[in-house]
């Protein structure tokens, strides 16, 4: 039970800190420092109260940032194996238990694997005037398993360096109390699902901004790329550019495609951290990892990164590394910069760069390197068969005979019309089918409906219609009947027609043309009178008849007053304005 309550202790180191005073602080006695008086404190009613937690690790220098009063050291610079950063808290004051916004700068190292070290600069309090002494302390811990404070002094470091690795990693004896935070006894399976879940919380977040920056930085690169090939106005320049630029297209494409699964925190597995910084490292591959990372942004054409304006510290101004932009937050309490795990990225580009805790960035890997060359070998050839294939097609297209031209575009342009006459029957057979599938669909149905509405509606009519066709004919009897009644009167009786269809047995009677009047004692006394019979049609005709060379002609006056210029008359087929008022007989006509 002791050993899992150690594992899930968070060290707390209690600091009671920057003398707001405007006096000398005291110098830092030789004697052991309790928790009260670390800091360079004159007493316990004019200190801050600062808290560092420390939390267990697997390993020593880990991805596992240390919080002072609850925020991360985040680093926002970073050069020379040493990170930095500034951060603005807030500290409980040990006079009247205000809150204070205090601004702070740290710096941190990674003694030789075994321990990290970590200096805290106080600057001054939000709204007070500036510090005149300098103000913080320095500490040496481990993370391995149960959490152990190495060393603790007074005052900040000046500089962080090699010389300072042995002294720290030495614990003096008089260390600090260390106060585990005990919680509620939970079970192993809880306590290593908390610590999963945390892990994979900052795993995101740190994975979301190493994202964005990798999209950022790869936007970058194409567009200077493409403002380099832009500037061209040749093929030669262009074949140029390609050529210089084979390596940073190759890198840009590796570093997209290809997934560093074999790199943990900056490092290959099986690497062993560095002794207490980078410069320690062997002076010949230093020169060479900085050599090839010149050549690279010599052919980037100035694509560099540039460092963001932060608050002035009191780091060594002789860092010969430059420093990232930082990345300021949203939070009100204090400014966050750059997370640690970013550095692997930034690693890439700075050789010299390690983690947040110092770790070395080894060499490329030869399959990389390899896989490199292959890919730079088949952009160029790549590049050679474009060329080339374009050079022939316009080789041809000049050179060819213009009567094979002709032929080839007159097979063109029949394939092209076969093609469309094949696409127009085949719509046009589309549409039938889909017609004809409807109309046969709906045809049989439509018919017999049709047929059965015609018969019920012949039906209906006969029905309807018996008496009014029965009263018709009737009706045309009696006319018929009267009409002979008055013929034969006239002496024109003729036999009147007989019907098949006499619905009221009625036949008509049949008169002849020699019954006169004294023999129908049925007609009326008005028509028993003697008249005249009216003439012919044919005696009136022959009175104004006129036979000329065999054509018989009809006289018929003229409307108007005018005479014909000439009395000849035209025989002539055709009818005109005079001759067409006459009947023309011929002898075939009037036989």
């Amino acid at each position: 039970m002791c050993s899992l309550l150690i594992q899930a202790a968070t060290l707390f180191l209690t600091l009671a800190t920057a003398s707001l005073l405007c006096a000398a602080s005291p110098a830092p006695s030789p004697t052991p420092k309790d928790i009260t008086t670390v800091a360079g404190t004159t007493g316990p009613d004019d200190g801050l109260e600062l808290t560092l937690d420390i939390d267990s690790a697997e390993e020593e220098c880990g991805t596992t940032a240390p919080r002072l009063n609850g925020l991360p050291l985040v680093a926002s610079n970073y050069g020379n194996g040493v990170a930095s950063g500034q951060i603005f808290l807030q500290s409980a004051s040990t006079r009247d238990s205000s809150v204070r916004n205090v601004h702070a700068s740290w710096e941190s190292t990674c003694l030789k694997g075994e321990a990290s070290m970590v200096s805290v600069r106080l600057e001054g309090v939000v709204g007070q005037d500036p510090l005149n002494d300098t103000s913080g302390f320095t500490t040496s811990f481990k993370q391995k398993g149960q959490p152990r404070v190495l060393r603790l002094q007074d005052s900040p470091v000046n500089r962080l360096s090699q010389d300072l690795c042995e002294d720290w990693l030495a614990s003096d004896g008089h260390g600090p109390s260390i106060m585990p935070v005990l919680s509620e006894p939970h079970s192993p399976v809880d306590i290593l699902l908390q610590a999963e879940y945390a892990q994979l919380a900052q795993l995101q977040a740190d994975m979301e901004l190493l994202h964005e920056q990798v999209h950022s930085t790869l936007r970058n690169i194409m567009s200077l790329l493409k403002q380099k090939f832009t500037a061209c106005s040749s093929m030669q320049c262009v074949w140029k550019t390609a050529v210089g630029e084979v390596s940073p297209i190759a890198n840009l494409l590796v570093a997209h495609f290809k997934h560093h699964n074999k790199l943990v925190s900056g490092c290959r597995e099986g690497d062993a951290q560095s002794p207490c910084s980078t410069v320690i490292q062997d002076k010949t591959s230093e020169e060479q990892l900085m050599i090839e990372s010149e050549s690279v942004h010599d052919d980037l054409d100035g694509a560099h990164i540039t460092p963001a304006a932060s608050t002035p510290t009191t780091q060594p101004s002789a860092s010969p590394q430059p420093t990232t932009r930082a990345v300021a937050s949203a939070l009100p309490t204090y400014v966050q910069a750059f997370s640690a795990s970013s550095f692997a990225t930034f690693a890439s580009a700075t050789p010299s760069a390690p983690s947040h805790h110092g770790l070395p960035h080894t060499r490329p890997h030869d399959g990389q390197i390899a896989l490199q060359r292959k890919l730079g070998l088949a952009i160029i050839s790549l590049v050679l068969l474009v060329i080339v294939s374009g050079f022939v097609i316009r080789a041809i297209i000049k050179f060819r005979d213009p009567r094979r031209r002709a032929e080839r575009a007159a097979r063109w342009e029949e394939c092209r019309t076969k093609r469309l006459y094949r696409k127009a029957a085949c719509k046009h057979k589309w549409r039938t089918f889909w017609k004809n599938l409807c109309t046969r669909k709906a045809g049989p149905e439509e018919y017999e409906e049709k047929r059965a509405t015609l018969l019920e509606h012949d039906g209906s009519a006969e029905d309807d219609d018996g008496g009014l066709q029965k009263e018709v004919r009737t009706m045309q009897n009696a006319t018929d009947f009267v009409r002979d009644l008055v013929q034969a009167e006239e002496g024109q009786a003729r036999h009147v027609r007989s019907t098949d269809y006499s619905p009221d047995g009625f036949e008509p009677a049949v008169l002849g043309g020699d019954v006169g009047s004294s023999r129908s004692s049925d007609i009326a006394p008005s028509y028993k009178t003697d008249v005249t019979p009216p003439p012919r049609y044919e005696e009136e005709l022959e009175g104004e008849m006129i036979v000329v060379d065999g054509f018989r002609y009809r006289y018929t006056p003229s409307n108007t007053d005018d005479t014909p210029e000439s009395s000849i008359v035209d025989c002539s087929p055709r009818l005109s304005l005079e001759t067409g008022r006459s009947t023309i007989l011929t002898k075939d006509t009037r036989d």
